[in-house]
């Protein structure tokens, strides 16, 4: 299995991962294979994807590092999240899953996700992992 260390993505771009207030550090994505695109910014993994952000789990068929959006898009029937947070527990599955910050991420596509002692199901949920809000559009 393909091992890549999210720092070695930033050395290959130059970049540096994150939003206006939250960063994401030591990110782990394990694929059986990659794929680097250049000219369009993007990092692509394949077959047997897990993403480990130290306190998200995500296991998915794909996931797509998108330099310009500053997203990892990850799909899969279905693509599964948990929580490793030890104060925030939740797990979901969503067809496709935008992870965009430690504050936001989608749940597309006959998604479900328990927290908090409900579970809500929807095509879409916008959840925040670091306070719990959630909704189903912008």
């Amino acid at each position: 299995m393909f091992r890549l260390n999210f720092l070695s993505l930033i050395f290959i771009f130059s970049i540096c991962v994150q939003s206006s207030e939250h960063r994401i550090d030591n990110i782990q994505i394990n694929s059986d294979s990659i794929e680097i695109k250049r000219n369009i910014n993007q990092v692509i993994f394949t077959k047997n994807v897990n993403i480990n952000t130290g306190t998200l789990i995500i296991d998915a068929d794909n996931a797509i590092y998108d330099n310009l959006k500053k997203t990892i898009s990850v799909n899969g029937n279905p693509s599964i999240i948990d929580s490793t947070h030890k104060n925030i527990k939740f797990n979901g599955q969503a067809k496709k899953i935008i992870f965009f910050d430690d504050t936001k991420i989608h749940l597309i596509g006959s998604a479900n996700l328990s927290y908090d002692n409900m579970n809500i199901s929807s095509n879409m949920i916008i959840f925040n992992p670091q306070n719990g809000n959630m909704s189903s559009n912008e």
